[in-house]
């Protein structure tokens, strides 16, 4: 058995939670067998089956027949009517509803609540950053008046640590690398990025971008 980096079932629960909420499990909405995860990872089944028994008491995880586990909320009987712009507007009216909350609850509790699938929420939280209502805390998702940086902001100070540090983001003539670079380099989507760079345009940090050509580094 290959050496594992958990050592108890609450850490295991933990990084498993971690893997859904990111999306990273959302597309099989089944979860791994208890034996198979258990060889992949290097624990005992034992250790699985507390972990999973963990996500079930959450609400993160439900039984299915047999052994089967399933991630609430990307189950077969999850709205497909309800699209994420739905969910976004939705989030919204919660944060309104609730100006004394900061933290958006889970992505779990939020797929349960408006039963849809984990995936259409991760697709109205990331609309959401793009448009600054949000922000990231650590892994949790914020009201982005209560403090934290929306994703806007977030891109914008990475490219400005970017443009200070590394110097290989400016053409000799100064211009800067295109949106699409920056897109990847920032794992940012196009409008965040425009919007990142436009904040950066009005603080006189780059130019406007210019007919056929890209922005330019403005000179201190």
């Amino acid at each position: 058995m290959p050496a594992s980096p958990y050592t108890s079932y609450s850490q295991l629960a933990e990084a498993l939670k971690v893997r859904i909420e990111s999306g990273d499990l959302r597309a099989a909405a089944r979860m791994p067998s208890e034996n198979g995860l258990a060889q992949e990872l290097g624990v005992s089944r034992g250790m699985v089956q507390r972990a999973y028994g963990a996500l079930e008491r959450e609400g993160i995880l439900t039984r299915g027949q047999g052994q089967l586990w399933r991630i609430v909320g990307a189950t077969a009987d999850a709205r497909s009517d309800v699209s994420y712009e739905d969910v976004a507007a939705r989030i919204r009216l919660w944060l309104k509803d609730h100006p004394e909350q900061d933290v958006l609850p889970s992505g779990a509790n939020l797929a349960r609540e408006y039963e849809v699938s984990i995936d259409t929420v991760a697709q109205a939280r990331r609309l959401l950053l793009d448009g600054g209502t949000l922000g990231r805390a650590g892994r949790r998702y914020v009201r982005a008046a209560s403090g934290h940086l929306s994703r806007v902001d977030e891109v914008a100070q990475e490219i400005r640590t970017a443009l200070a540090a590394e110097p290989d983001h400016v053409a000799p003539d100064g211009e800067l690398i295109g949106e699409k670079a920056w897109m990847q380099r920032c794992a940012a989507s196009k409008k965040t990025v425009q919007g990142a760079l436009a904040k950066l345009e009005t603080e006189g940090m780059v130019t406007a971008p210019r007919p056929g050509k890209g922005r330019r580094l403005v000179s201190r």
